[in-house]
């Protein structure tokens, strides 16, 4: 299972999409704007009336079972998303894309 964590000051927030959590997502401006999180979505998923958008995540995760494998992102670096509405997925081909 695929997890996103998102950071709050120090603390690290699992998004959950279930509880409707809010993760930033870059603007053309440059600035943030937090839009709901729906989860992950397959690459061949993408609904046609998508736009592209850059998520604020600071690591991605694998979980199964008792193995878990973390991935940390960069700083200035995001994940690859897209958005409808007011709502955002993280776009997965296997495994999400750093940008």
């Amino acid at each position: 299972m695929l997890v996103a964590v998102r950071k709050l000051n120090h603390r690290n927030i699992t998004l959950d999409p279930v509880t409707h959590d809010r993760v930033a997502v870059l603007l053309k401006t440059g600035e943030y704007r937090y839009l709901t999180w729906c989860g992950f979505l397959d690459r061949t998923d993408i609904p046609a009336s998508a736009k592209p958008a850059k998520l604020l995540i600071s690591r991605i995760g694998m979980i199964d079972g008792i193995r878990s494998r973390w991935q940390d992102v960069p700083e200035g670096r995001h994940i690859e998303g897209v958005r409808v509405a007011n709502k955002v997925w993280a776009v997965v081909d296997r495994w999400p894309r750093i940008v």
